[in-house]
């Protein structure tokens, strides 16, 4: 057994497993770049008087996709961190499981 695990320190394919990908990190990135755009647009629309349709939208619903893109970013942030910590703690467990057994043998 200790043959193998020397065998394999050496060949390098001992190496921790990799984390898999979460997507709402993924998802998390754009809401937010949504979210400030959207804020950075209406508080534009505000201080300008141009006389575009777009920007009068801004200044009458500006709040609306404000509000939409903060909420999403809430949720999936919460979602994000909650399926991390998740992971985290079963990625720990088999870590403390696998060192014990090789504490226990001889």
């Amino acid at each position: 057994m200790n043959e193998e695990n020397t065998a394999n320190d050496q060949n390098g394919s001992d190496k921790p497993p990799v984390e898999p990908l979460n997507i709402f990190f993924r998802l998390l990135i754009p809401s937010t770049v949504l979210f400030v755009f959207f804020t950075l647009v209406w508080m534009v629309s505000l201080l300008g008087d141009s006389p575009s349709p777009v920007a009068r939208w801004f200044v009458n619903n500006g709040m609306w996709p404000i509000g939409v893109c903060f909420v999403i970013s809430i949720v999936v942030g919460v979602l994000a961190l909650g399926i991390d910590n998740k992971h985290n703690r079963t990625s720990y467990a088999q870590l403390e499981e696998k060192l014990k057994n090789s504490d226990q043998q001889p």
